[in-house]
């Protein structure tokens, strides 16, 4: 069974530079492109927004989640960030 799962990161505290978030996302990026089966697609915000965050949408089978969020529980403690979101689609719709 595959899930189509949607990564959201951010750094509402102001806890990382630009060039610091920009790594985060990069270091969360890769992370997910380890574990994924397939990727939909990268969005991140304004470089010069006050509130960074991305986006990332991929495929994951249900085998690999497990790893998958322990790695990202690793790097985000490692930017210490307080949390990353992540959310399951059951069903997604192309219109």
């Amino acid at each position: 069974m595959m899930a189509t799962v949607y990564v959201v990161i951010g750094d509402p505290d102001g806890r990382l530079s630009a060039s610091g978030f920009a790594e985060y996302a990069e270091v969360v990026a890769r992370t997910i492109a380890e574990h994924a089966e397939r990727l939909h697609g990268q969005w991140r915000s304004d470089p010069a927004d006050a509130l960074p965050s991305a986006c990332i949408a991929f495929r994951v089978a249900e085998a690999a989640v497990a790893r998958l969020k322990q790695a990202l529980a690793t790097v985000r403690s490692h930017y210490g960030q307080r949390s990353i979101a992540w959310a399951e689609a059951a069903t997604t719709y192309f219109l």
